[in-house]
């Protein structure tokens, strides 16, 4: 079971070794709508948004129980790349497992469309590696700024 976290803050990967500079990585961001609903992007060190929830999550603990099955099977998403107009876009859906609320829907979408099929999968790519270099304190505690 999900503790629900009321007011989700935090989750910056910026990190400072003992005797290294500070090395800034990917950030887990959420948003909060007039509904109420929350969801989440994955913006690069560069700043650049590289993906965002495929669905909106009625409150925090939802999102955090979405984000930790997305933790747990990122290694085994299925991609959908898609052109549409013109322009490529991709959406990673959760396995199909006996448990687990969301199995086989979709839970993440490229923040972006791109102009080649190539370059939308190579994003699919740069999306994983980020999911991987996310410090573990980012799954669970997520910055936000609008609250």
């Amino acid at each position: 079971m999900v503790a629900q976290r009321p007011g989700i803050r935090g989750g910056n990967s910026d990190t400072a070794g003992e005797s290294g500079p500070v090395r800034r990585g990917p950030r887990l961001l959420t948003s909060h709508d007039a509904a109420g609903t929350v969801g989440w992007s994955l913006v690069a060190a560069n700043g650049r948004h590289l993906a965002c929830s495929a669905t909106r999550y009625r409150d925090d603990g939802e999102l955090v129980a979405a984000l930790r099955e997305l933790r747990a099977d990122r290694r085994v998403l299925r991609y959908a790349v898609v052109q549409r107009l013109g322009r490529w876009s991709w959406t990673a859906r959760l396995p199909a497992r006996r448990a687990g609320v969301r199995e086989g829907e979709p839970i993440a979408s490229s923040a972006r469309s791109y102009l080649r099929q190539d370059q939308c999968r190579k994003g699919t790519e740069v999306f994983l590696r980020a999911l991987d270099d996310l410090p573990s304190g980012a799954w669970s505690v997520v910055l936000t700024d609008n609250r």
